[in-house]
């Protein structure tokens, strides 16, 4: 199986959502419970949805895919009583624990794909656009080029073990994705996700968290100083489009 290791097992940084502060070893350990879950279920080569949250349950089996290049496309997880709008050309969809549950809660649905003649190829992430110029297409990214892309972001933003990140946006596009979460994996820095949506949030979770890097997109920004705050000791504030 074509691997794609993202976390060096033998870093000691914590990962944390609204609901618990974790060792990276114990995210790790709960990614290898996600994998051995779809070995069991026959579906190490099939197209999967990950539906996306602010949880480490997410973040497990994103790590888990990643890792063992299954191919993966991420969508936002669906507001409760929305219908969803699972992916054609997956042929299941992982559905996480909600933060703070056992990811033995892992939800499997699987559904019949749409035919394809690529299908098989390992390593693939797809993405959503966000479709601000248009309706939302599918964006296909390689594993291997979206871990060098995020390598040469570590680089640039001079991201190390000793950092503390505040992702307060969506992972599931790539600024989320490939900018913040998998070059904080990839340098050992310790990661604070945060719901996005509610500035209030962000302010708590940087009362607790003392971020050193956050990562924003203008409406964050805007809300943060309508209401007379500041980045209180983040050394690097990285922003991107609405």
């Amino acid at each position: 199986m074509m691997e794609f290791k993202l976390i060096d097992r033998a870093a000691t940084f914590h990962v944390a959502d609204a609901a618990e502060d974790i060792p990276v070893q114990t995210l790790v350990a709960r990614a290898q419970q996600v994998r051995d879950r779809l070995a069991a279920e026959g579906l190490t080569e099939a197209r999967l949805c990950l539906p996306m949250d602010a949880g480490l349950g997410a973040m497990a089996c994103l790590i888990a895919t990643l890792e063992a290049g299954i191919p993966v496309a991420l969508i936002p997880k669906p507001l409760s009583g929305e219908t969803p709008d699972w992916p054609a050309f997956c042929d299941a969809v992982l559905l996480p624990p909600e933060p703070g549950g056992d990811i033995t809660g892992l939800g499997i649905q699987r559904q019949a794909a749409s035919p394809d003649p690529d299908r098989g190829q390992k390593g693939r992430v797809w993405l959503r656009s966000s479709g601000t110029t248009g309706n939302p297409k599918w964006i296909l990214h390689d594993t291997a080029a979206l871990y060098a892309n995020a390598r040469a972001c570590v680089e640039r933003l001079g991201l190390t073990d000793s950092d503390r990140v505040m992702i307060p946006v969506p992972t599931n596009h790539m600024f989320g994705l490939g900018a913040a979460l998998v070059p904080s994996l990839m340098a050992g820095a310790s990661i604070r996700l945060v719901a996005r949506g509610n500035p209030l949030a962000i302010f708590q979770a940087q009362l607790g968290f003392r971020p050193t890097v956050m990562f924003l997109v203008p409406s964050q920004c805007r809300s943060i100083m309508a209401l007379g705050r500041k980045a209180g000791r983040a050394r690097l504030v990285v922003v991107a489009g609405d």
